[in-house]
């Protein structure tokens, strides 16, 4: 029973999406993608706070709008993820992540 989750976590480890845009080339600026274990809140922080506020002041760089797709593409993989397999961090009360 034990190495059936584990193994169940491990996979689902390694199909957690990115959250980095494939074929993005040389970037300019550094942008810090939450990683595999950062809690959702902070993903839907990332989004809202980051992402957007940069597609509405750089409206023409190309590839804003594919790191929001791919942090949209995260958090879609995460909510499809039956709660006793998330093994990433538990969002923190009162907004903190």
């Amino acid at each position: 029973m034990i190495d059936q989750k584990v193994a169940e976590l491990r996979e689902l480890l390694f199909a957690h999406p990115s959250g980095v845009p494939a074929d993005l080339g040389r970037l300019t600026y550094l942008i810090e993608v939450p990683g595999y274990m950062s809690s959702t809140a902070r993903w839907v922080s990332f989004r809202e706070l980051t992402l957007l506020p940069l597609i509405a002041h750089d409206p023409e760089n190309p590839h804003w709008p594919l790191f929001l797709k791919a942090a949209d593409d995260v958090l879609a993989w995460r909510e499809a993820v039956p709660p006793h397999l998330r093994f990433w961090t538990q969002s923190a009360p009162f907004g903190r992540h």
